[in-house]
């Protein structure tokens, strides 16, 4: 889904649309609503980074129409099985009640999280930032790097208001985030030397082994 979201501001394909809104649809019936937090952040990428082509990608009745003729049909059969007892403990407890906990866990548990996880790479990544920092402030501005964060932290800070917070909620974040610290550490240390090439492929089935 991101993938399409991408391609299509890229290279401007209706093909590319399309794709976007059918893994929509797949990704709820998979994840339910939580992959939809990439809708705000494609947003806000569209304001900071003054992307029109976000609001073409997001403002497609054809394309929503697509998701909903995915989604709608699992719903109202479980719906006519079911009945309404089905949404009462969808709406109420799967979703309702983890967002408005009240024993919540704290704000920062997801960046607690990350941090954990992406260690020690997390560390290189803090370290070369620091190091680096008029390179790495000018590559905020490219608009490649600049999508792939903001799709990747926008969904963490948005979590982080919900009331019950658990790991696997940042399972479909992770290739972003870690795509992202991947480029900032190859561009900064490694400057595409033949390094560059060694690292990407053992970051990229690390992280894969460990999903």
């Amino acid at each position: 889904m991101i993938c399409s979201g991408y391609l299509y501001i890229k290279k401007n394909s209706d093909r590319y649309r399309m794709m976007f809104y059918l893994f929509l649809g797949l990704s709820f019936m998979i994840r339910g609503p939580l992959n939809w937090f990439i809708i705000p952040a494609l947003i806000i990428y569209g304001l900071l980074y003054k992307e029109k082509k976000i609001f073409k990608l997001l403002i497609y009745p054809l394309g929503w129409l697509i998701s909903c003729l995915i989604i709608l049909p699992w719903y109202a059969s479980a719906y006519l099985k079911f009945g309404s007892s089905f949404f009462d403990e969808f709406l109420g407890i799967d979703i309702g009640d983890r967002l408005t906990a009240s024993e919540k866990s704290p704000f920062y548990y997801y960046f607690k999280v990350l941090i954990v996880n992406f260690c020690p790479y997390f560390l290189l990544l803090f370290a070369s930032i620091v190091k680096f920092k008029q390179e790495f402030l000018k590559q905020l501005k490219d608009k490649k790097l600049g999508f792939v964060l903001v799709l990747a932290l926008i969904p963490v800070i948005l979590l982080s208001f919900t009331g019950q917070k658990y790991d696997k909620y940042l399972l479909y974040l992770v290739f972003s985030l870690s795509d992202y610290a991947l480029k900032i550490l190859l561009i900064q240390i490694f400057k595409k030397s033949f390094s560059y090439y060694i690292f990407r492929h053992f970051f990229g089935l690390f992280h894969c082994r460990n999903l």
